[in-house]
């Protein structure tokens, strides 16, 4: 694959060499690097499905994870660990799309919040700003 560009994108060029050669017009190019959730330093530290994405409280249906110290269930993003929070693509079920990402992050703060706010023991303030 090749960009044929000079100030913005012109074409796309399927092979750089003749015959096979394809050219494409194009005005934009969005490139998607995969869906792997390089997530291999996290094993052992919160659960990863088969394929490697972190499961989070969503995957467990309102069940608690074997071990769950607390009385209440996972938060929906959180992880096995209270207080451990995932978004994005290295979450299993994300949607792989940089908008869900940032929403999700966005929803990961206020389950932080809310981690603090009703876990016996912690004593934390936070301000928003």
């Amino acid at each position: 694959m090749s960009v044929e560009a000079r100030a913005a994108v012109e074409a796309l060029a399927r092979s750089s060499s003749a015959p096979h050669r394809k050219v494409v017009q194009a005005q934009a190019l969005f490139v998607f690097i995969g869906a792997a959730p390089q997530t291999d330093w996290l094993n052992g530290q919160v659960d990863l499905d088969d394929e490697g994405f972190v499961v989070t409280g969503d995957d467990r249906e309102g069940a608690a994870p074997h071990g769950w110290p607390l009385e209440r269930s996972p938060y929906p993003l959180e992880t096995r660990l209270p207080g451990v929070f995932v978004a994005g693509d290295a979450r299993r079920g994300a949607v792989h799309r940089i908008v869900a990402a940032a929403g999700e992050g966005a929803s990961a703060v206020q389950f932080t919040h809310l981690y603090f706010r009703d876990t016996p023991g912690l004593r934390a303030r936070i301000t928003e700003n």
